[in-house]
């Protein structure tokens, strides 16, 4: 049996979550059973949910909204499934007619595979196919990334797999953490345990889904200031992760330019080195504080000394260059920047409306990569000043 999930639950989704669940029905794989889980919505979604008698439909109603990440309501699911295979999906998405079977036949057929995801297609919120796929000039992904290649480029902030996309073996999920409060990057979270499990990945290049924009969705150009914030914060917590978990196993392949890479002979090697180069590349706060941890330690600090020449003086030397770094050209150009937008407010409206339409054009449109980039989030920027000022009227 292939056991259906829903991601996140389904959170005041009543707009969308009847198509949702029409489509899982038809599908021509009939032998599925589908978890859907109510995040305490306030909008009628739960009893949307429930006019369907289905027998292969299971609920889960939580009784408050406990404002917990992907992970943790992932958790709550798995518990209720019994098939072979779990599908996570979002409320708002829809399978195409042979999704499931697709992601079944491909598992079936390739058993060394853990996890998979198939192509989606773009669709707006009336469920109109805007054009392009997932996986059509998709900043990272080429078809055959392998299982270093994906841990590398989530290590660089590129996020290219296709969550509406993916299956997963059931039984996976009693070998890997799912981190409990993330919600922007709880899939990127997930693809990493997995990895790190040392599950293999795969990818069938058929389209499964829809994959639906629109404004009331959580990662939503209009809830651009909220993503930000989240994004910035979450992006910190997943690096942490990404220094303590990597290990001697995988270091080399993740950052094979690194001048310290080859003499790493453990993970606690391993984690200095991820973070000397997040810290050097990037002015990384997460690695910042990593390093500093491990120089409070009498033991691991002469090690680092002896083993790879690094001491409290190349750290401060680290800190102090990025900083000046960040101070000369990021921070400058967005010192500029918020000058510069902070004028929009004084526009007339029209002219606020064209550039917003162009701003969200843009960031709909912006290849995976460059969504942690400093210059989307200046974007960001202008599309909450631009929100703020229609929100208060204007000329």
């Amino acid at each position: 049996m292939l056991s259906f999930g829903r991601r996140t639950s389904v959170f005041n989704s009543a707009a969308t979550i009847e198509r949702t669940i029409r489509r899982v029905l038809e599908q021509t794989c009939q032998d599925f059973e589908l978890i859907l889980l109510n995040h305490a919505s306030t909008d009628g979604s739960r009893d949307i949910a429930r006019s369907y008698e289905d027998p292969r439909i299971k609920h889960i109603d939580l009784a408050e909204n406990m404002g917990a990440g992907g992970g943790l309501l992932i958790r709550e699911m798995v518990r209720a499934t019994s098939g072979k295979y779990l599908k996570l999906f979002c409320a708002d998405d829809e399978l195409l007619p042979d999704g499931l079977q697709t992601l079944v036949d491909y598992l079936e057929q390739n058993p060394e595979k853990g996890f998979a995801f198939g192509n989606v297609r773009y669709v707006d919120g009336q469920g109109k196919f805007t054009g392009g796929t997932f996986f059509e000039g998709r900043a990272g992904f080429v078809g055959t990334n392998d299982e270093s290649d994906c841990l590398r480029k989530f290590y660089h902030g590129v996020s290219f797999l296709p969550y509406i996309g993916n299956i997963i073996r059931r039984d996976l999920f009693d070998e890997v953490m799912c981190d409990s409060t993330l919600i922007m990057l709880a899939d990127v979270n997930l693809w990493m345990s997995l990895i790190l499990a040392g599950v293999k990945i795969g990818f069938v290049d058929l389209c499964v889904a829809n994959y639906r924009v629109h404004d009331g969705q959580m990662s939503a150009v209009a809830a651009s200031k909220r993503v930000m914030v989240r994004s910035h914060y979450e992006v910190f917590a997943l690096r942490q992760q990404m220094i303590r978990r990597f290990g001697a196993r995988w270091v080399r392949q993740v950052v094979p330019d690194s001048p310290y890479a080859d003499k790493v002979e453990s993970d606690v090697d391993a984690a200095f080195v991820l973070a000397e180069d997040l810290l050097r590349r990037e002015g990384d706060e997460a690695a910042y504080l990593e390093l500093n941890a491990m120089l409070q330690d009498n033991e691991m600090r002469q090690r680092l000394h002896d083993v790879f020449g690094f001491t409290i003086a190349e750290f401060r030397r680290l800190y102090s260059s990025a900083y000046v770094k960040d101070d000369s050209l990021k921070g400058c150009v967005h010192r500029i920047w918020q000058i510069l937008s902070a004028a929009l407010s004084n526009l007339p409206a029209w002219a606020r409306s064209k550039i917003a339409r162009l701003t969200r054009r843009t960031m709909e449109h912006a290849p995976e990569k460059d969504v942690n980039h400093w210059w989307y989030g200046l974007l960001w920027e202008v599309d909450a000043r631009l929100a703020a000022a229609a929100s208060r009227g204007g000329r």
